[in-house]
C-alpha cells in the first residue's frame, strides 16, 4: 500500500494543477475561436445584407423604409425572387437581429446597418457595435 507523504501530496497537487491549466488553455482557445467565428459571421452577414439593400435600391429605385425593414428583402422584387432568406440572414453571429434604419436628411449614407455586437447593447453603431461601413465589412463586398 502507498504511504501518503507530504512529497506525494505535493506531486499530486502539482500534477492536478498542470492538468487543470491545460484544460483551461484548451477551453480558452475554444472560446477565442468561437468569438472570432461569431465576429466573422457577423461581418459576412452585414456585407450580404448591405449588398442586398444596394440591389433593392438599384432595382426598385429606393431603399426600404423603417417600417418595411430588412424583411422586405425576403420578398420578390420585380418578378425576381427574394434577395435574402430573411429568417436567418438578418441575425448576427450572436443571434441578435441586425439594426436597419433610414439615415435621415442630415446623413451622407443611404442607410444605417449594424450589429449590436457581443455586448448585446445597442450603442447606435458605436462601442463594440459592428457597422456596415467598417473597412472589415466593406472588404467582403463584391466589386
Amino acid at each position: 500500500m502507498w504511504k501518503i507523504t507530504r512529497a506525494r501530496v505535493g506531486v499530486i497537487i502539482v500534477v492536478g494543477l498542470a492538468v487543470l491549466m491545460l484544460a483551461m488553455l484548451k477551453l480558452r482557445a475554444r472560446i477565442d475561436s468561437t468569438s472570432e467565428r461569431q465576429l466573422l459571421n457577423t461581418r459576412a452577414t452585414l456585407a450580404m445584407v448591405g449588398h442586398a439593400l444596394e440591389t433593392f435600391h438599384r432595382e426598385g429605385g429606393r431603399y426600404p423604409t423603417n417600417d418595411e425593414g430588412l424583411e422586405c428583402l425576403g420578398r420578390s422584387i420585380g418578378g425576381r425572387g427574394p434577395l435574402i432568406r430573411t429568417s436567418d440572414s438578418v441575425r448576427d453571429g450572436w443571434n441578435q437581429l441586425l439594426i436597419y434604419r433610414e439615415p435621415g436628411n442630415n446623413s451622407s449614407t443611404h442607410f444605417v446597418l449594424y450589429s449590436i455586437g457581443p455586448n448585446e447593447r445597442d450603442e447606435a453603431g458605436q462601442g463594440d457595435d459592428i457597422d456596415f461601413t467598417s473597412e472589415e465589412v466593406q472588404r467582403l463586398l463584391p466589386n
